[in-house]
């Protein structure tokens, strides 16, 4: 399952808001203070599904690494990897952001990253693509290598 929606906490109140993904590149405000909410400071429980207009902008802008997953609902190793990126996205919610591009609905975004087969996971920190990976690896060694591509020898449970 996958969320259409971003959770950031805002700094005066410490209120949880949920931003919808169509809002990122304005200036959300908490629901609560009506303070202003740290753009980028971004993160969800659950894989977050983008569109080709807030790619960019979501990539660009989050504090986080983003580990996005380019998928079409009619291919079975999609399928097969989904449960893995929700159980990542529970875990490790805080540390990475995990998204999906569906290639069907959103071909300009697929096509500007060159993807060619998925599903294609590619993985971007600071805005910049940090490691690409074809195909659906099992749960152990996706972790490994998200870690790997990371620097990290463990993300933090």
């Amino acid at each position: 399952m996958a969320a259409n929606h971003l959770l950031s906490e805002c700094p005066s109140c410490r209120m949880k808001n949920k931003i919808p993904v169509s809002r990122i590149a304005g200036a959300p405000r908490c629901g609560s203070c009506k303070g202003e909410i740290e753009v980028g400071d971004w993160y969800s429980t659950e894989p977050v599904e983008l569109t080709d207009a807030a790619f960019t902008t979501l990539i660009q802008r989050s504090k986080r690494p983003v580990l996005a997953d380019f998928w079409a609902p009619w291919c079975s190793p999609c399928r097969q990897l989904a449960p893995h990126l929700e159980d990542l996205a529970r875990r490790y919610g805080n540390d990475l952001l995990i998204v999906k591009v569906n290639v069907d609905q959103n071909p300009a975004v697929a096509s500007a990253m060159g993807i060619a087969s998925i599903p294609s996971l590619v993985l971007f920190n600071g805005g910049k693509v940090v490691n690409r990976m074809v195909g659906a690896l099992p749960k152990q060694q996706l972790e490994a290598w998200l870690n790997h591509a990371l620097g990290l020898t463990a993300l933090r449970h």
